[in-house]
C-alpha cells in the first residue's frame, strides 16, 4: 500500500513538457567512464526533472518536486508493456493513476515515444504468466519486453519513477531543480546526462555552462588565495583551453574529463568567491593568435624559462616557444632533485617494456636550447635505449621527473676541468677545499658547490647510483603558474601577464 500512496504523489508533482535553449555555451563534462558501474546514486538539493536533448533544445518529460534522493540502474529484469503509445505524461496519467489504484507496480518509460510499463520479473515465462491474470485491469493488450543493455531505470527508494532508452546516443538529461545535484560525495552545478556504451556502461556526464565549469576548475589549477590578476589570466587560459579541446572525449559522449588529461575539475564544492570573481570579470574572454583561438598549455613553474612546444609535443605554434622567465625562479619546484638507485630504475624501466638488462648508466645526450632534455640515454648488460622528449618522464613518473629540464649525476658526480682535461668523477671519498682553503672529506646528504670559471653548481652527496637535478615542474609549454603568481604581484594585469607567455597573442 505505501509503495502505491508514494508513487500517486509523485504523480501529482509532475509538471508539463516543456523546453529550454541549450546555448553554445555548455559544456560537458565526463564524471564517470570507462568502467562497467551497475547503479549510480544522485542527490538533488530542491527536487529535478527528466529529460531529452534534441535539435539543441532540452525537452522535459518529468519534474519531481519532492523527491532529492534517486538511484539509476540498467534495465535487467523483465517487464509487460501496454501496447499503446502516448504523446505527453498528461494523456498517461489518467490510465497510471487507473492501474495503480488496482494494485498493481506501473511506471512510464520513454522508448521514442511513452508507454505503459508494469512490474519487474526474473525471466520470461514469469512475465508471460502475469499477462492472464492483468488483462482485465489494464486499458489495452501486454507484450513482455525483455532487460536491454541501452535502458536506464529511475528509483526513487524500491519505486520505480522512470525508466529511458539511451539508444543511439540518445541521453538521458536530469536537470536539477536547485542550485546542484550530488554525485559520489561530490556537489555539481546544473545537471547531468546518463548514457550506456559497450566501452563505458552507465557513463555520467555533468552538462553545466562555461561559466559554471571554470568556476570548478579554477581553485583545482590554482590556489584562490593568489592574486586577482593571476586568476584572472588562469580563467582566460582555462577557458580557452577548454573551447580549443572541446569534443576530445567525443567517443564516449563528452567534451572533457576531470583530470590533468584535459583541467582538474573539482565541481561546487571547489568554488570559491575570489576564484568565482576571477571567471566573471573575464566572462567571455579568449586568447587569440590572428583569427583562432590559441592553445593555451599551462603548467606549475618553467624553472627559468619556458619550453618550445616543437621539443616537447613536436608541434610547432609561433606563440609557444621558449620565453626567458625569471619570474618563476625561486618558487616551489623551480629547484628539485630525486634519487635513483640501479634497482629501481630496472624496475621502472621492465614495466614499460624496456628491457636492457643490468642498468650501467644513464646520460643526458641533447638538450634544447632552453635547458630541456630533448634525449636521454639508458645503458645496459643487453643493450641501450634513448627516450625522447617527455618519454622519461612518463616512464619514471610525471611527479617524480617534475620537468624535463635537468643533469644527471652518476654517484655524486661532477665535472672536473683543467687546462690538460675534462674528467667526471664522483664525490664519494673525495677531499673538499672550501673558500677559507679548510680541507675536508665529503659527507653523506652534504651540499656542496661545485664551480666552474664563473658558473656554481650545488651538487648534494649521497649513495644515490643516480642523482637527478632539475628545474621546474611540467611540460614547460605556454603559461608558468607561479610565474603568473610573481607578475601579478608585481602589479602586471592579466592581459600582460598572458602576452608574456603566449607571444603575439590577444585577449577578445
Amino acid at each position: 500500500m505505501k509503495k502505491i500512496i508514494v508513487l500517486s504523489v509523485l504523480l501529482l508533482l509532475l509538471l508539463p513538457i516543456t523546453s529550454y535553449g541549450l546555448e553554445n555555451d555548455y559544456i560537458d563534462i565526463g564524471l564517470k567512464f570507462g568502467s562497467q558501474i551497475d547503479e549510480v546514486d544522485l542527490v538533488f538539493d530542491k527536487g529535478m526533472s527528466f529529460g531529452f536533448n534534441s535539435a539543441n533544445n532540452y525537452n522535459e518529460l518529468l519534474s519531481f518536486k519532492g523527491v532529492s534522493n534517486i538511484t539509476l540502474y540498467k534495465d535487467t529484469t523483465y517487464s509487460l508493456q501496454v501496447k499503446k503509445s502516448y504523446k505527453s505524461i498528461d494523456e498517461m496519467s489518467n490510465d497510471l493513476e487507473a492501474i495503480r489504484k488496482k494494485g498493481i507496480e506501473v511506471y512510464p518509460v520513454f522508448d521514442n515515444g511513452l508507454y505503459i510499463r508494469i512490474g519487474k520479473y526474473k525471466s520470461s515465462s514469469e512475465a508471460k504468466s502475469d499477462i492472464n491474470k492483468l488483462k482485465s485491469k489494464v486499458n489495452g493488450s501486454l507484450e513482455v519486453k525483455e532487460p536491454s543493455k541501452t535502458f536506464v531505470k529511475i528509483y526513487s527508494g524500491k519505486n520505480t519513477l522512470f525508466v529511458y532508452n539511451t539508444v543511439d546516443g540518445r541521453s538521458l538529461y536530469l536537470k536539477s531543480l536547485g542550485d546542484y545535484f550530488q554525485f559520489s560525495g561530490k556537489k555539481y552545478r546544473n545537471g547531468l546526462k546518463i548514457a550506456r556504451y559497450e566501452n563505458s556502461d552507465l557513463t555520467i556526464i555533468n552538462r553545466l555552462r562555461m561559466n559554471e565549469y571554470l568556476y570548478g576548475v579554477l581553485p583545482r589549477e590554482m590556489s584562490s588565495s593568489w592574486p586577482i590578476e593571476a586568476l584572472k589570466a588562469q580563467a582566460v587560459t582555462a577557458r580557452s583551453f577548454a573551447i580549443k579541446s572541446r569534443g576530445k572525449h567525443s567517443s564516449m559522449g563528452f567534451d572533457l574529463c576531470t583530470t590533468t588529461d584535459c583541467q582538474v575539475y573539482g565541481g561546487y564544492d571547489s568554488e570559491g568567491p575570489i576564484s568565482n570573481r576571477a571567471v566573471d570579470e573575464t566572462s567571455g574572454k579568449l586568447l587569440y593568435f590572428g583569427n583562432d583561438i590559441a592553445n593555451t598549455y599551462y603548467h606549475s613553474n618553467s624553472g627559468g624559462y619556458t619550453a618550445n612546444i616543437k621539443n616537447i609535443w613536436g608541434a610547432e605554434y609561433p606563440y609557444l616557444v621558449s620565453v626567458e622567465d625569471s619570474f618563476s625562479i625561486g618558487s616551489p619546484h623551480s629547484d628539485w632533485k630525486i634519487e635513483l638507485s640501479k634497482d629501481q630504475m630496472e624496475n621502472t624501466l621492465s614495466k614499460n617494456d624496456i628491457n636492457i638488462g643490468n642498468i650501467k648508466d644513464i646520460s643526458v645526450i641533447d638538450k634544447s636550447i632552453d635547458g630541456r632534455v630533448t634525449k636521454l640515454l639508458f645503458q645496459g648488460s643487453k643493450g641501450s635505449k634513448v627516450l625522447e622528449r617527455e618519454l622519461p618522464r612518463k616512464v619514471i613518473g610525471y611527479t617524480k621527473l617534475k620537468s624535463m629540464n635537468f643533469d644527471v649525476y652518476k654517484n655524486s658526480s661532477v665535472i672536473v676541468k683543467n687546462q690538460a682535461k675534462t674528467l667526471t668523477t664522483s664525490l664519494k671519498d673525495k677531499y673538499i677545499i672550501s673558500s677559507d682553503s679548510k680541507k675536508s672529506k665529503t659527507k653523506q646528504n652534504q651540499i656542496y658547490v661545485v664551480f666552474s670559471g664563473k658558473e656554481a653548481k650545488e651538487i648534494s652527496y649521497s649513495d644515490a647510483d643516480f642523482t637527478i637535478h632539475g628545474h621546474g615542474f611540467g611540460h614547460g609549454i605556454g603559461m608558468s603558474q607561479y610565474g603568473a603568481k610573481k607578475m601579478a604581484e608585481l602589479g602586471y594585469t592579466y592581459d600582460q601577464i598572458l602576452y608574456h607567455y603566449y607571444k603575439g597573442t590577444a585577449v577578445r
